[in-house]
């Protein structure tokens, strides 16, 4: 593309940004900024921080709520390794003694 035609392409896209522009602020017009009093903007601000420790306190039960059935979760998968150990042992034990008596009863 050549100079000439860029510069005509960027014209005529700005030109149509423009229109959009005029068309929306038409269809919206800009609202002045409400004019609060010192009690209103106090009200608002309670209520905003009194929101906003809600929220927080939500979060906060939410994830303990999750970091407790995790901490559970984590407790039966260490009690059933346990208690497999526990069986392998007590079956290993059993069978030696088991062995071992049969050995001692086999020469008497």
């Amino acid at each position: 593309m050549d100079l000439i035609k860029n510069q005509e392409l960027f014209n005529k896209v700005l030109e149509e940004l423009k229109q959009k522009k005029l068309l929306f602020l038409q269809k919206n017009p800009p609202r002045p900024p409400l004019i609060l009093t010192a009690e209103q903007k106090a009200i608002i601000n309670f209520e905003f921080r009194r929101k906003e420790r809600q929220d927080t306190l939500e979060h906060l039960i939410n994830f303990n709520t999750l970091y407790r059935e995790f901490k559970d979760y984590k407790r039966k998968l260490r009690l059933t390794k346990v208690l497999k150990q526990s069986k392998n042992c007590f079956i290993s034990l059993h069978s030696r003694a088991v062995g071992v008596i049969t050995y001692l009863f086999h020469f008497f």
